[in-house]
């Protein structure tokens, strides 16, 4: 997409001044002007603020896609990979957005089943647990459905201590690590307890 390459922004510039009856104000208009040739592909995406980064093969070309969770507008915003095999060449692509399902908090995209496809982690209805959002390929589009755990009989991950099934409590500023901690080919959590004193390392019960 291309800008125009003039571009006049006009600033308000506010003089307060506070006598001792009232107040008054003044307002000077005056124009600042800049000059870019510069194209900006991705100028729709938005803005950035507090994002969450993860890889997925949104289109199925054997490329791994970017997706990016904004946590301040709790949205995704999908990356298309155009760029040839062992390159990277990001397009943003809004029509991959309708297929995430809606996520306040934060979200992260890993192969909860290793299936080849990432699943999505994030913080439960109930701001205290994680849940699990199982993607699978339906008619050359991703679909997310969220896990239920026969295990635990709940929709949150849980792990074991003393053999008694515990969910995993977070508060709704924690951010987990989600990964192969031990290399035993299965993905592990690093997170802080309640408190937000100790890390935890907990391996998935499936």
């Amino acid at each position: 997409m291309k800008f125009l390459k003039r571009t006049k922004v006009y600033l308000f510039c506010l003089t307060f001044l506070l006598p001792f009856r009232g107040i008054t104000q003044n307002f000077d208009l005056f124009p600042i002007e800049f000059t870019t040739d510069r194209v900006l592909p991705n100028a729709y995406a938005g803005g950035l603020i507090a994002p969450q980064f993860s890889e997925i093969d949104l289109n199925n070309d054997g490329k791994k896609d970017l997706v990016v969770f904004e946590k301040s507008a709790a949205r995704f915003i999908p990356f298309i990979n155009e760029g040839e095999q062992g390159t990277i060449n990001y397009r943003y692509d809004q029509s991959w957005v309708k297929i995430f399902p809606p996520i306040k908090t934060w979200a992260v995209l890993r192969d909860y089943n290793g299936d080849g496809l990432e699943d999505i982690f994030t913080l439960g209805q109930n701001n205290s647990n994680i849940e699990v959002w199982q993607s699978k390929r339906e008619s050359g589009t991703i679909k997310f459905e969220k896990v239920f755990f026969q295990n635990s009989s709940s929709y949150f991950l849980s792990y074991t201590v003393s053999d008694t099934l515990k969910p995993i409590e977070l508060t709704v500023i924690s951010f987990p690590e989600i990964i192969d901690v031990d290399s035993d080919g299965d993905l592990d959590i690093l997170t802080f307890d309640k408190a937000e004193i100790y890390v935890l390392f907990i391996r998935i019960c499936k």
